[in-house]
């Protein structure tokens, strides 16, 4: 427990100096991560450790240590993503650095706050379970205090956490064996064994086969594999990775994201459909593609809350339903499209060009459009917008009224408003 102690001992000479340079900063956050991954440090083990040193060498505020590490635990747990972990770590730090100087400023983060009660009250000597009994009195940081009960109680119940593996992209060898099994015999069986070893690709793509047949029973992998093909075979374990890792980290703006993924692969696809397009990947896939840079953008990353605002800017793309001062590049999304080997007509929607003689691009704009009109302004389309939206229609030979009906039914399948209706009395 000696990383404990070091880190400790920087930590209070920080809040004594009432000082900190950038750099002085992110290595006690960058040590504090690293101490948090340390399978013995936890929050008992710290706190007797802490409690056993000298008076002289606890500090002015030795909770502040326990505080950080609490942060750090939940982060871990909960697979936060990097930029917003160092976020609130930083915050934490210089929190309580002002209250050590008289001039309390008390962060906005639910996990913070939380981390700050049970900090103060397992130095004090409270029971957790106190802590947490006052905590759920307060419904404005319900999400924080589950997280770090659940992170605590992990931390009870197991020597490790389970977050201390990457998230990677899918092998690149066994991708390619999918899609080439129909060539080569002998790979249809190494890509039944990959994927059997991963319980919950195989459940999805047995699942997915399934549902296209009358069969009351579900069907084997291999059934699946041989039904499904090898290129819809390879979307839905696509699909599968991106829900279950790639957009697993935590970031503020998640739940709202990914709420906003399934209504813009919904319309998309209606659109296409509509328009007799076809599609260059599943509409899941490509909507999971153009969200998927925002776990890394600067602004979207990190913020706190959702802004429903009125905009001039007509949202045509996911960096633009949001205020931002830099626009999204999906780089990311393309590396991921180019290591998978996704059909050369993806890369285009990705990019977003303004080129409107490409008619699939129309339909993906103006479903980017469709998507904030429905989370945001219901079924009424904002004046600013109009135009905008109008001549994109008219590109793709689309009549409002048929618009204004996908809108509607996106609405009702997925439950996002409710659409105006008079009932007959």
């Amino acid at each position: 427990m000696s990383a404990l102690l070091n880190t400790h001992t920087r930590i209070q000479q920080t809040l004594e100096n009432a000082q900190i340079t950038r750099q002085q900063l992110a290595d006690i956050v960058a040590d504090v991560e690293q101490l948090a991954l340390h399978a013995p440090c936890t929050l008992a083990a710290a706190l007797l450790e802490l409690k056993q040193l000298p008076q002289t060498q606890r500090g002015v505020c030795p909770a502040a240590t326990l505080e950080l590490l609490l942060l750090a635990w939940s982060i871990h747990f909960r697979h936060v993503s990097k930029r917003y972990a160092q976020l609130l770590l930083s915050q934490s730090l210089i929190s309580r650095m002002h209250s050590v100087q008289g001039e309390p400023k008390f962060p906005r983060s639910q996990l913070i706050r939380c981390a700050r009660v049970v900090a103060d009250d397992a130095w004090q000597g409270k029971a957790l379970a106190n802590s947490f009994a006052r905590l759920v009195r307060y419904r404005n940081i319900e999400a924080g205090v589950q997280v770090m009960a659940e992170s605590l109680w992990y931390q009870n119940q197991f020597l490790e956490s389970y977050t201390d593996h990457k998230i990677r992209p899918l092998p690149h060898k066994l991708l390619h064996a999918i899609r080439s099994w129909p060539y080569n015999d002998s790979l249809f069986e190494k890509v039944l064994t990959a994927l059997a070893a991963q319980p919950l690709l195989s459940r999805n793509v047995r699942d997915h086969a399934t549902l296209q047949t009358e069969q009351k029973r579900r069907l084997s992998l291999k059934e699946s594999l041989l039904l499904l093909g090898p290129e819809q075979s390879r979307e839905v374990i696509l699909i599968t990775h991106f829900a279950t890792h790639l957009t697993w980290p935590f970031i503020p703006l998640r739940a709202e994201l990914l709420a906003r993924r399934t209504t813009l692969a919904f319309l998309t696809k209606a659109l296409a459909e509509h328009c007799q397009l076809a599609l260059p990947c599943d509409a899941d896939l490509l909507s999971y593609l153009w969200i998927y840079d925002a776990w890394f953008h600067a602004d979207l990353s990190i913020q706190q809350h959702w802004q429903y605002q009125a905009q001039q800017s007509v949202p045509e793309s996911v960096s633009r339903w949001q205020p931002c001062t830099t626009l999204m590049n999906h780089q990311r999304a393309l590396k991921l499209a180019e290591y998978w080997q996704l059909p050369a007509a993806t890369i285009p929607l990705l990019k977003m060009h303004v080129h409107e003689n490409n008619r699939t691009l129309v339909c993906a704009r103006i479903a980017h459009i469709a998507t904030a009109v429905l989370h945001e302004y219901a079924l009424s389309i904002p004046t600013a917008w109009q135009p905008r939206l109008t001549a994109l229609c008219r590109a793709i030979q689309l009549p409002e009224t048929q618009l204004y009906a996908l809108l509607e039914q996106a609405a009702q399948a997925l439950n996002i408003e409710c659409p105006y209706q008079l009932l007959p009395l």
